[in-house]
């Protein structure tokens, strides 16, 4: 069961923005936050595969304050009602599969927002999650196929990178991907 947001059409990838913003809202519906703490976590978060700096986040935050999706109240920021219908959806949207240090921060980001949803839900973003990276792998074998056309070194390469992708993909269909005689994440 592949769930995603489709607009006009199309189905909405996440981008640097959104997964910002999802990152945001995750951290901050678990409790509320300090900004100056809520920064260092966003970052701590989305690291290596993307370095968010303190004004893009505090910019992202001021922005999810608009659309009413936080509260800011003193120093503490928190989710609203309308931040937690909107980080649900933004779980729910596609991988963005050709830029992969993002689809690596939007993985990392979903994984840690999985037990905010609801066990439905959990099922179908961690499917979503592993047919991803089942694509991805596809995608490198087949280049890996055609690398007699490549030096060794990008051969050697490929299949590092494989062998890396397919190891994250045991990890994601053996620890997330529910069974009937198990829950997917424990609360």
């Amino acid at each position: 069961m592949m769930l995603e947001v489709i607009y006009r059409g199309h189905v909405v990838i996440l981008d640097i923005s959104s997964t910002l913003d999802l990152a945001v809202l995750g951290l901050v519906l678990r409790r509320p936050q300090p900004l100056a703490s809520l920064c260092p976590a966003v970052q701590a978060l989305m690291a290596p595969w993307a370095s968010p700096t303190v004004e893009v986040i505090e910019g992202r935050v001021t922005q999810l304050t608009g659309r009413g999706e936080l509260a800011v109240a003193g120093d503490a920021v928190s989710a609203t009602g309308s931040g937690r219908r909107a980080m649900i959806e933004l779980m729910q949207r596609g991988m963005p599969e050709q830029y992969h240090a993002l689809a690596l921060a939007v993985e990392a980001v979903k994984l840690a927002c999985l037990d905010l949803l609801d066990a439905r839900l959990q099922a179908a973003v961690a499917a979503d999650l592993a047919a991803a990276r089942e694509r991805c792998r596809l995608r490198l074998s087949a280049r890996l196929a055609s690398s007699d056309q490549h030096p060794p070194a990008v051969a050697l390469g490929l299949r590092h990178q494989l062998r890396l992708l397919e190891t994250g993909l045991e990890v994601l269909q053996l620890h997330l991907v529910p069974s009937v005689d198990r829950a997917l994440v424990q609360a």
